[in-house]
């Protein structure tokens, strides 16, 4: 980068930090510089802070090996790398790393060969009232999360899927945010309900 270029950077830096109490055309025209060239600046920065935060949510759902949601990507973001990310932005990068979610509405456990196995293996079944579906809310939410998070399909004995839950319970306990406890993990807000106290 020349002298020339680098004046030019630091005239629309200047810029920018007085833009709330002067027009755009009438700081260009005191620094002698365009309107144009401005806005070629601002997108440059634009887009290498783009290229940072796509590659932090990236790490993000790298290091939830593919199984993060939106809300818990900007919560990572928000309390680990102190950035405000848009939820829609986030879904736009979601979706351009080729991410995608997964839902289940549940009726594989109301169907008769589940209630066969269960029964089978002397196991007891847990579901809500009907029509009472908060009755188990925490518990099917939490098992709604294991199932979308952990690989549980490649393992190949009781003890292996044993360590995997043991492993995601203490993650889900220490590590995974929630909208709905304030952004903090489950250890996290009993901390601050028994601070309350």
């Amino acid at each position: 980068m020349n002298s020339h270029q680098l004046r030019a950077i630091h005239k629309y830096q200047i810029i920018e930090s007085i833009l709330s109490l002067y027009t755009l055309k009438l700081l260009c025209k005191i620094a002698k510089v365009s309107v144009s060239g401005y806005y070629c600046w601002k997108n440059r920065i634009l887009k290498n802070k783009d290229k940072e935060i796509i590659s932090i949510i990236s790490q993000i759902f790298f290091q939830h090996n593919g199984k993060i949601g939106i809300r818990r990507i900007k919560m990572e973001l928000e309390r680990n790398y102190n950035l405000i990310v848009n939820k829609k932005k986030i879904q736009r990068i979601k979706k351009q790393d080729g991410a995608i979610l997964h839902s289940d509405r549940g009726g594989l456990y109301t169907s008769f060969q589940y209630i066969q196995k269960l029964k089978e293996l002397n196991l007891t079944r847990s579901m809500s009232r009907s029509g009472n579906c908060l009755d188990n809310a925490p518990i099917e939410s939490f098992f709604g999360h294991l199932k979308d998070e952990v690989e549980y399909k490649e393992c190949k004995t009781l003890e292996e899927i044993r360590d995997k839950i043991d492993i995601y319970i203490y993650y889900y306990n220490t590590r995974r945010y929630q909208w709905g406890l304030n952004k903090m993990t489950p250890n996290e807000f009993r901390q601050y309900l028994q601070s309350s106290y």
